[in-house]
This record gives structure tokens, sequence and C-alpha cells, in this order.
């Protein structure tokens, strides 16, 4: 069964574990991980009690939107079986109607342009040459 949750301290031993074994990914460090862990904005997607991914869900006061952010499902056994977006899907669950969700994969990442497509955001436009905003109104 699976199951979604916040992300506690914890966590903070498998997270920085599966950040050590992955190449370097800019936009998802340990430091950043760590701070959404302490912002309550990071989630956790277990299968049992074995922990396939996380996501972060981020508020920007700026630009009044909510970012899906960080999200990873490390293990390669565990990808092409769905879990990102039952991961995604789960965390929208959390955002009050109305609100904005955006999300910003670089152009070359086609399996979460393809997932976020299918959960209905709608892209928006490609800045810094590598990234692409898709956004989508809770309703």
């Amino acid at each position: 069964m699976l199951n979604i949750r916040k992300a506690n301290s914890a966590d903070l031993i498998y997270i920085r574990k599966t950040l050590s074994h992955i190449a370097k990914i800019p936009y998802i460090t340990r430091e950043l991980v760590e701070n959404d862990i302490a912002n309550e904005s990071c989630y956790i997607l277990e299968k049992g009690n074995n922990k396939i991914g996380f996501v972060s869900l981020v508020y920007d006061a700026k630009y009044s939107s909510y970012y899906l952010k960080r999200g990873l499902i490390p293990s390669k056994k565990n990808r092409g079986k769905g879990y990102s977006e039952i991961l995604f899907e789960s965390v929208l669950s959390f955002v009050a109607k109305g609100n904005i969700v955006s999300i910003t994969p670089w152009t070359d990442n086609f399996t979460v342009q393809k997932i976020v497509t299918k959960l209905g955001f709608e892209y928006k436009y490609t800045f810094n040459e590598n990234y692409m905003l898709y956004q989508k109104e809770i309703c």
C-alpha cells in the first residue's frame, strides 16, 4: 500500500544517503531538501516500509504560486511504475482550490513534461534556455 506523508528529521538519513549516490543535480541539494523539511514542505512516498521518493511543495509569495520542486524517484527499480505521477497528484491534493501550482522541468526532461501534462498542467513558456514553465490552477 502506498502512503504519502510530510518528511521529518528522521528522513534526513534516507535523503542524505540518496543524494550522495546520484549525480549532482543543482536544484536537488542536501541543503535545499533539509530546508524544505524544516519548513514542512517536503513529502515522502512510501510503499510499506520502503521509501520510494520525495518532492517538495514550496510557496513563493513573490509569484503567488506554489511550486513542485526537487522531485526524485532515486531507485531505477521504482522508475516507470507511475510513482512520480502518484506523488505529484497526491501533493497537489494539499493545495487549496483557486491556487496556482507551477513546475519548471528542464527542456530535456520529457518524463516530467508528460506527467504534468497528464495531470492537467499547461505549458506556458521556456526561459533561461533550459527551463519550461507549466502551471495548473487547482479546481
